[in-house]
């Protein structure tokens, strides 16, 4: 099990997952905090993002089985994920973003990750199986193990990434105190 197109394979997409596993821990924190959504409007969110992923999950899975094509749907899926993700990640400098506006930016997020993610899957189990039919649980097993790996990294590392922020909720608000406030945020002190 331990070959390089099944540890190379596993180690890769849990590093393109990142961006999920980031919308999993992160979305609602990240949406209340730097946009002043509700706890609700965060959720709300969130649940448009699992449930476009899940119906393009199926829909691509069902798909990719039926044509027995795996590579072009991850490609595509890939370059629309990282097109989408460089979108969404650019909304940080628009705090203005309503609502809706980002329904659409991490739908089509969550469907171009399932069009990677759906066939990938597809093709991992049959590299596996091309190697040792028997051993299909293992090698879905050594992928677990490299993408709880790949998470904790990850998760360990953002604080080094991301040190801090200055809430949008400060840029938006208008009047004479959104500056105060947004020099508060960032940890400036009020005198000169």
């Amino acid at each position: 099990m331990l070959h390089l197109d099944i540890i190379g394979s596993a180690f890769a997409i849990a590093v393109f997952l990142i961006i999920y596993y980031t919308a999993v821990g992160f979305f609602t924190i990240y949406f209340t905090t730097l946009f002043g959504y509700s706890l609700a409007e965060a959720n709300g969110l969130g649940n448009w993002f699992w449930a476009f992923d899940a119906l393009a999950l199926i829909v691509v899975g069902i798909v990719s089985d039926l044509t027995k094509v795996r590579k072009p749907f991850m490609i595509f899926g890939a370059i629309g994920s990282v097109v989408m993700t460089i979108v969404f990640a650019d909304r940080v400098h628009h705090p203005e973003t309503s609502y809706y506006t980002f329904v659409w930016i991490i739908s089509i997020m969550a469907v171009f990750l399932a069009i990677a993610y759906a066939p990938w899957m597809a093709s991992f189990t049959e590299t596996v199986e091309r190697r040792t039919p028997a051993l299909t649980a293992t090698g879905l097993a050594v992928w677990g193990w490299i993408v709880r790996i790949v998470v904790a990294v990850s998760i360990a590392a953002i604080p080094f990434v991301i040190s801090s922020m200055t809430t949008a909720r400060a840029v938006r608000r208008s009047g004479a105190g959104a500056e105060h406030e947004i020099r508060t945020a960032a940890g400036h002190s009020q005198s000169h």
